[in-house]
C-alpha cells in the first residue's frame, strides 16, 4: 500500500494578536528562509502551498512550526481529487494541483526543510489579496455604536487611558513652531493604526491593552508613515481648492474695493452676496470626502497591510457603499450623547438646587467635569466605531 502524500498549505492568515515582523523573523529562523522569501509569504494574503509530497508526519511537523511561528495552516491529502476538492471548497475551482516536484537538496530526512522552490500558490489563492468592501444595510450603523460600546466596555481604563495619551503625545507636538502640524499629521495614521490593531486583537480574543497604542510603531510602520504623508498632501490640496474655488466668488461678491477681510464692510457685502455661505458648503463638502477618505485606511494599513494609497481608495469606496449606514451611525451617536447630555444636565440643576445658597467649588466644577467625562466618552466610541464599522463591511 502505497503511503498517502500531504501538501501544507498557508491559508494567508496570522494567529489574532500575532505581529507579522515577528512572524517575518520567526519564519526566517525556523525554516531557514531567505527573509525576503518570508516576508512574501507572510503578507501575501492568500493561501500558498509551501510543502509538497510531505509524508504525514512531515506534514504535521511543518504544520507545527508554522504555527509556531504564528502562521495559520492546513494539510491537504494528496491524490484522489483530494487537493482540487479542497481548492473548490476554498472558492477558487476544481483545478487539480500540479505533480509534486522532486525534493531539493537537504529536503530528505529533514521534516523541517523549508520549500526551496518558488512559492507555489494554490487555487485557493487566484483571487485577489485585496480585501473588498459589502454593502450592508443601513441598520447596521446603529449596530457599530452598540458594538463599540460594548468593546469599551471590556476595557474600559485601558482604552480611555491610551486615546488620553495618544491626545497627550499629539497635543504637544501640534504647538512646535512650523513643523508641529507636519508632525502630527504623519504620526496620528501611525497611533491610529496601533489601536485599530489593539481592537482588532481584542475582536479575536486577545484583549486590548495600553501597548496597543504604539503597535503600529512595530507593524506595517512605514506604510503608516506614508499614509501620514498623504494625509498631509491631502489637506494642503484641499486647503488650495478651496481658497482658490471661493476666494474668486468673495472677491467678487466683495465689490469694486477687492477682498479685504479686515474691513467690515467688504465682511458684510461678501455675507450679503453669500460668499461666506459658499465658503462654508464648500469647506463641508472637502471636509466629508476627506473624512471618506481617510475613515478606514489607518485600519485597512494598520491589520490588512494595504498600500497607503489602496487604503484611501478602498476607504472612500466603502464609505460611499454605505452612505446610509454612516448616517444612521451619525445620527444614533448624535442622538445618544444628547440623551446623556440632558441627563447630566438635570443631575446638575438638581444639584444646585439642593446647594442652593451655599457656596461649593464642587458645584461650579461639576459641569465642566461631566463635560469633559462625556467629551472623552464621545471620542473612545467614535475611535473604537472605526473598527466596529470596519469589521462589519471588510470581514462581515
Amino acid at each position: 500500500m502505497v503511503e498517502a502524500t500531504f501538501q501544507v498549505v498557508f491559508l494567508g492568515n496570522l494567529r489574532p494578536g500575532t505581529i507579522p515582523e515577528e512572524a517575518v523573523n520567526s519564519l526566517a529562523s525556523l525554516f531557514g528562509l531567505d527573509r525576503d522569501k518570508a516576508e512574501k509569504l507572510v503578507n501575501s494574503k492568500k493561501e500558498v502551498v509551501v510543502r509538497k509530497g510531505a509524508s504525514r508526519q512531515q506534514a504535521m511537523a511543518i504544520r507545527q512550526r508554522l504555527e509556531q511561528a504564528g502562521l495559520l495552516s492546513r494539510m491537504v491529502e494528496e491524490g484522489n481529487g483530494a487537493p482540487a476538492q479542497a481548492a473548490a471548497e476554498a472558492g477558487a475551482g476544481n483545478r487539480p494541483a500540479p505533480p509534486a516536484p522532486p525534493a531539493a537538496a537537504g529536503e530528505d530526512g529533514n521534516p523541517y526543510a523549508a520549500p526551496r522552490a518558488r512559492l507555489e500558490e494554490s487555487g485557493a489563492g487566484r483571487k485577489s489579496s485585496r480585501v473588498q468592501a459589502a454593502r450592508v444595510p443601513a441598520g447596521h450603523g446603529w449596530r457599530w455604536v452598540t458594538e463599540a460600546f460594548t468593546m469599551l466596555k471590556e476595557h474600559p481604563w485601558s482604552w480611555l487611558a491610551a486615546i488620553l495619551l495618544m491626545y497627550l503625545i499629539l497635543g504637544p507636538l501640534n504647538l512646535v513652531p512650523v513643523v508641529g502640524w507636519l508632525i502630527v499629521y504623519i504620526l496620528s495614521p501611525v497611533f491610529s493604526g496601533g489601536l485599530m490593531i489593539g481592537a482588532h486583537a481584542q475582536a479575536e480574543g486577545d484583549g486590548f491593552r495600553i501597548g496597543h497604542l504604539f503597535a503600529g510603531f512595530r507593524q506595517n510602520r512605514n506604510k503608516l508613515l506614508g499614509l501620514g504623508l498623504l494625509f498631509c498632501l491631502a489637506g494642503l490640496l484641499g486647503m488650495v481648492v478651496m481658497f482658490a474655488f471661493t476666494g474668486g466668488v468673495m472677491g467678487l461678491a466683495a465689490g469694486p474695493g477687492g477682498l479685504n477681510l479686515s474691513d467690515p464692510a467688504t465682511v458684510a457685502a461678501i455675507s450679503a452676496n453669500g460668499g461666506m455661505l459658499l465658503f462654508g458648503l464648500v469647506g463641508l463638502v472637502l471636509g466629508t470626502l476627506v473624512i471618506m477618505a481617510t475613515w478606514f485606511s489607518p485600519v485597512l494599513v494598520a491589520v490588512d497591510g494595504e498600500s497607503p494609497l489602496t487604503a484611501l481608495k478602498l476607504s472612500f469606496k466603502a464609505t460611499w457603499k454605505n452612505g446610509l449606514a454612516f448616517l444612521v451611525s451619525a445620527l444614533a451617536f448624535m442622538l445618544m450623547w444628547v440623551g446623556v447630555s440632558v441627563l447630566m444636565g438635570i443631575l446638575i440643576f438638581g444639584l444646585s438646587r439642593l446647594s442652593s445658597g451655599s457656596s461649593h467649588l464642587w458645584v461650579a466644577m461639576l459641569p465642566v467635569v461631566i463635560m469633559a467625562i462625556v467629551g472623552v466618552g464621545s471620542m473612545c466610541t467614535a475611535t473604537v466605531m472605526v473598527y466596529t464599522s470596519y469589521r462589519d463591511i471588510f470581514r462581515g
